[in-house]
């Protein structure tokens, strides 16, 4: 490491460089060398986008599901309301003796309820198949924008593949005295600042990635 600074730097030693310009290409070869010694990151590519949309519209349909569920759990006590209220009378001679009523009210009250009771359901539903839908268009939207940026990283690294050949012609002529200190360093400039914007570029394009992934609902691994 220390020989790859002091090969960079000697140039501009040479030159007379002022601080600030040496602390310049220092920051741009920390960035380089962090990026080629960072561990590997998950593949860029994406599962099947038909497998993506499966996976976001089963979590949605589970979580619909476990709501309607509800419901079944409150109707298991319906059947008490039916029960007639049991109590004591007395005839004429006021002799006590048991007594069994229905509460008309109590039936109506059931109706009304299992009425509301359905129209919940269905109105959850509906909310599901919507909100479904408005997520699977949201995927959709970001799977295509991912894929338009991952073609544009393509395009990026092909012509850097360029620059890294041309840059290697560069430090031929560099070690062979043909070319100046000056001129080198220009060379060098660009050829760092091209593989950082690629390296960033394709950091973004991860983090659209793992948008992509949440979306879905997708786990991976």
């Amino acid at each position: 490491m220390e020989k790859t600074f002091d090969f960079i730097l000697s140039p501009l030693r040479g030159l007379g460089a002022d601080f600030r310009t040496i602390c310049f290409y220092v920051c741009l070869l920390s960035v380089s060398v962090a990026h080629a010694q960072r561990p590997s990151t998950p593949p860029l590519d994406l599962p099947l986008v038909s497998a993506l949309e499966m996976s976001l519209q089963a979590f949605y349909e589970r979580e619909r599901d476990a709501q309607l569920s509800a419901f079944d759990t409150n109707k298991s006590g319906d059947w008490k309301d039916l029960l007639p209220t049991v109590g004591v009378g007395y005839t004429f001679d006021n002799s006590p003796r048991p007594t069994v009523s229905w509460s008309p009210i109590s039936i109506l009250n059931r109706k009304d309820n299992r009425r509301k009771e359905a129209l919940s359901r269905e109105a959850l539903v509906r909310s599901y198949d919507v909100m479904i839908s408005d997520r699977l268009f949201k995927l959709r939207q970001l799977v295509s924008d991912y894929f338009i940026d991952f073609d544009a990283l393509k395009a990026k690294q092909a012509a850097l593949q360029l620059d890294e050949l041309l840059y290697e012609i560069v430090e031929e002529r560099y070690k062979e005295n043909l070319l100046k200190p000056a001129e080198y360093l220009q060379e060098q400039k660009k050829i760092l600042l091209a593989r950082t914007n690629v390296e960033t570029y394709k950091q973004e394009l991860h983090k659209k990635r793992s948008e992509v992934i949440y979306t879905a609902k997708w786990e991976e691994g």
